[in-house]
């Protein structure tokens, strides 16, 4: 029975963890960074230059030119709305697996 509960445990915690890992655009975020008039630069943010890059290339931060950067609402409220879906529907279709194994 404890392996079962570890099978389900492990995965969910993984999950977790993964979701309280600090991300660069709610850096951006919190300084109110969302228009190119309160572009911020990486470096008042702490963030590492490199940090933003696959961000960058997803279209979620857009450069202003001078090394400054800001956060597309639009694009992020879009993302941010796909991972709500993909985790509730992923809870729904593995909720009965997951009480199957338990009991």
């Amino acid at each position: 029975m404890p392996l079962r509960l570890g099978a389900i445990a492990l995965p969910i915690g993984l999950l977790l963890l993964a979701r309280k890992m600090p991300s660069p655009l709610a850096a951006f975020r919190r300084a109110n960074a969302l228009s190119p008039e309160t572009a911020r630069k990486p470096a008042t943010l702490n963030l590492p230059a490199w940090s933003i890059e696959d961000w960058q290339r997803k279209g979620l931060i857009v450069p202003t030119g001078d090394g400054r950067y800001y956060l597309d609402p639009a694009r992020d409220r879009a993302r941010r709305l796909r991972w709500t879906i993909a985790m509730t529907a992923a809870a729904a279709l593995t909720a009965p697996l997951a009480l199957w194994i338990v009991l």
